[in-house]
């Protein structure tokens, strides 16, 4: 039996990023790389963080970093995650597609997320105080990836066992995802943004594909 290359190259791809995830968040976490408190902080994507200058300098290295740690130590909980959204967006997407769309949904939905809060501090909704607050972790990743798999997962052959992991996934985490939404705060606004934004990609690709296979003259196909 062999395997498709591109689902095996999907599963190298979801391990790596799951095995990077648990190590560089142990490291964070037993103080080999600082002080955690202090990693964290740095790494952390922030409004304090966003808006430091020279703010390339200071977001860049949070907005990539900060999906490759967690604040409370769970790195490694959530690898089975990782892999029920990763390998079938890899599969569907190919290699490089997936990590575009993903990081760009990471950035989009932590620049949404903090720009909400930076509007209510300035209206006296939220307290200044909540510009420190610590912004890290690979849910919004982690969220991207397993709506693309459950609304267009890879297929013919296994795309409902997909879709299935992938709600599932989706129930067992939705409880602590958008708990505190209706607060508006930081996380569970970039949680709902990360699924909106893959939605609405999924929407575009199946509008194009439509709009391609109408524009497709007649017996133009394969020859048969």
């Amino acid at each position: 039996m062999t395997v498709d290359p591109r689902l095996r190259r999907a599963w190298w791809v979801a391990l790596g990023y799951g095995l990077l995830l648990g190590l560089v968040d142990t490291a964070v976490q037993r103080g080999l790389l600082g002080r955690p408190e202090t990693v964290v902080a740095w790494l952390s994507t922030n409004l304090s963080v966003m808006t430091s200058a020279p703010v390339p300098l200071r977001a860049i290295p949070a907005l990539l970093g900060s999906a490759l740690l967690t604040e409370d130590g769970t790195g490694w909980h959530w690898l089975p995650f990782v892999l029920v959204g990763l390998v079938p967006a890899v599969q569907a997407l190919g290699a490089r597609t997936a990590a575009a769309v993903l990081v760009a949904v990471h950035v989009l939905a932590t620049l949404v997320s903090q720009g909400v809060l930076a509007w209510r501090i300035d209206h006296d909704l939220e307290s200044s105080t909540q510009r420190l607050v610590s912004d890290v972790g690979p849910s919004y990743v982690v969220v991207a990836a397993l709506v693309l798999a459950l609304a267009d997962p890879p297929g013919p052959r296994g795309a409902q066992w997909w879709r299935a992991a992938a709600a599932a996934a989706l129930v067992v985490l939705a409880p602590s995802l958008l708990d505190g939404l209706t607060d508006w705060q930081v996380a569970p606004l970039g949680h709902l943004t990360s699924a909106v934004l893959v939605l609405a990609l999924v929407a575009a690709r199946h509008d194009r594909a439509r709009r391609g296979h109408r524009s497709t003259p007649e017996g133009s196909g394969l020859p048969g």
